[in-house]
């Protein structure tokens, strides 16, 4: 149920960081507004920062406990936009990366290297 709800929560970050707001303000907005078990989920991931965690801690530690590719990738892409500072989330990257992630399981391991490789903006 997380999985079918998770593309509602990847809009509202976008959407949140598209408007200016910071990271976490996005993420308590989806603790409050989305359903259970996604605004479950990201409220342990708010109150994890709250009391004292990074937030690349607390988003690894949901991807630990919603152990599928997707949220891996999510994690991935914010914990990359974190330390750069630059803005790769987007509805389109993560689409991109998500169908990239379905393909990993056909491909070598040389091309498991390059479909985690983020592209640079405006490639």
């Amino acid at each position: 149920q997380f999985i079918n709800q998770f593309p509602d929560a990847l809009d509202m970050i976008v959407r949140s960081v598209r408007s200016g707001f910071p990271l976490n303000t996005a993420l308590r907005m989806i603790s409050e507004n989305l359903e259970a078990p996604v605004s479950t989920e990201f409220r342990q991931v708010v109150d994890e920062v709250a009391y004292g965690r990074t937030l690349n801690d607390a988003l690894n530690r949901l991807a630990s406990r919603i152990d599928q590719p997707d949220i891996q990738f999510f994690v991935v892409v914010l914990s990359v936009q974190q330390e750069t500072g630059g803005k790769i989330l987007s509805a389109e990257t993560v689409r991109i990366g998500r169908q990239k992630m379905y393909r990993i399981k056909v491909l070598t391991p040389d091309g498991r290297v390059r479909v985690l490789q983020i592209p640079a903006a405006g490639q």
